[in-house]
């Protein structure tokens, strides 16, 4: 029979099911709406709670940890599986998160609330009867990752527990919260806008304008400044004072 168990709850898997030495972790989800892709990872975590390598990373690029292996899908869906053999890891490793993210979430505009639901489950390795269950709580969840469940160390045995804790930004911040750097997702890129092509040259045989402050080249005379007296025509007398200075 499945135990239910609560966000934040927890159980002995060694007390659960006697003698169980390999487990299965499956995450599983619905989309509600929207082109959602979900990747999942686990982390191997030290008692700083950081992973000691990258190794101990393990997702759809490096599917095999110590003692943690991302199984293959069947198919294309919404579950995917992580085995864990609990004799094989170190006593370097004090717990392994178990964390669903978001591709490319910021540049889609999607987050959990999207999905209808999202669960993790407990499973026996060898017969794959399924021991506990978390529902994770959706509602107005705006994150792109989050942390499901983990396996953890604690008085010399091993325990499940339900987190469901989510964080904003998708796998990049994730990543670093647990000691590893990777690269941020980079938007998608827009096409640089057309350049403007150059003015075509003059026709053959026009006369180009005159540049910017120069002065003009016709023959016209320009008027006299305001107070001036005109020069006498050539021959001529000058003007009486009493004369109108415009008057020959």
């Amino acid at each position: 029979m499945t135990t239910e168990i609560p966000r934040g709850g927890n159980l002995s898997i060694a007390k659960t099911v006697p003698g169980t030495e390999r487990v299965l972790v499956a995450l599983g989800w619905s989309p509600r709406e929207g082109d959602l892709e979900v990747d999942s990872s686990a982390f191997l975590l030290g008692p700083d709670g950081k992973v000691r390598r990258d190794e101990d990373f393990v997702f759809y690029n490096n599917p095999q940890g110590e003692g943690v292996e991302l199984l293959p899908a069947p198919s294309p869906g919404a579950v995917q599986s992580f085995r864990v053999d609990l004799e094989r890891l170190s006593d370097g490793v004090e717990r392994i998160a178990f964390t669903l993210t978001l591709h490319q979430a910021a540049a889609r505009g999607r987050h959990f609330g999207q999905l209808s639901q999202a669960w993790t489950a407990l499973l026996e390795a060898d017969s794959g009867r399924e021991i506990a269950r978390f529902t994770l709580p959706l509602e107005q969840m705006n994150e792109t990752a989050v942390i499901c469940c983990e396996i953890y160390r604690r008085g010399g045995e091993w325990k499940f527990k339900a987190i469901g804790q989510g964080f904003v930004g998708g796998l990049e911040p994730l990543a670093r919260h647990y000691g590893v750097i990777i690269a941020a997702e980079e938007p998608p890129v827009s096409p640089a806008p057309a350049a403007t092509p150059p003015p075509p040259p003059p026709a053959r045989g026009a006369t180009p304008p005159p540049p910017p402050g120069s002065r003009p080249t016709s023959g016209a005379r320009p008027p006299p400044p305001p107070g001036s007296r005109p020069p006498p025509p050539p021959g001529g007398r000058p003007p009486a004072k009493d004369d109108d200075p415009w008057q020959w």
